[in-house]
C-alpha cells in the first residue's frame, strides 16, 4: 500500500466512523439507557473497534507497520537493548526512558506490532479514566 492509499484508507474510514458516530448519536435509543449502560456500551465499542482492526490490518490482511513506529520507536528501541546512551549513540525525539520501556515491550515480542498493542491496550485502560474526567470537567 502506498503512502496515497494508505491516506485515502484513512479518510474513508475516517468518514464511515463519523457518519456512523453522527446516525448513533442522533438515534432516540442512545439516549434512553442509564449512564452506566452508555459507559459500557461506549468501551465496548472502543475496544471492539480498535482490538478488531489491529487483528485485521495486521493479523489477517498482513500489512507492514508504518510511520514512526519503525523509525522513531523500534530503532531507539534495539538501540537502548544493546546498552546504547540516548542523544549519545542514537538519535532520539523522545525522553531518553522512552527507548528502554519500548525496548521492554521488545523483550516481550520482538515486533513492532508489540509497541502498536501497547498503544491500543493503553488506551482500552483510560478510555474510562478520560470519560470520569471529562464528566467531572464539563
Amino acid at each position: 500500500m502506498t503512502g496515497t492509499q494508505s491516506l485515502e484508507a484513512r479518510a474513508a474510514l475516517g468518514g464511515f466512523f463519523a457518519l456512523a458516530s453522527y446516525i448513533t448519536a442522533s438515534s432516540a435509543w442512545i439516549h434512553r439507557g442509564t449512564r452506566k449502560s452508555f459507559d459500557r456500551a461506549v468501551n465496548i465499542a472502543f475496544v471492539a473497534s480498535r482490538f478488531g482492526l489491529y487483528i485485521l490490518v495486521f493479523l489477517v490482511l498482513h500489512f507492514a507497520v508504518r510511520g514512526d513506529v519503525p523509525t522513531f520507536y523500534v530503532l531507539p528501541a534495539r538501540a537502548a537493548l544493546l546498552h546504547k546512551l540516548p542523544y549519545i549513540d542514537y538519535p532520539t525525539s523522545y525522553a531518553p526512558l522512552h527507548a528502554t520501556l519500548d525496548g521492554g515491550l521488545l523483550l516481550l515480542w520482538n515486533s513492532p506490532l508489540v509497541i502498536i498493542l501497547f498503544a491500543i491496550v493503553a488506551e482500552c485502560f483510560l478510555l474510562p479514566v478520560w470519560m470520569r474526567l471529562s464528566r467531572q470537567f464539563l
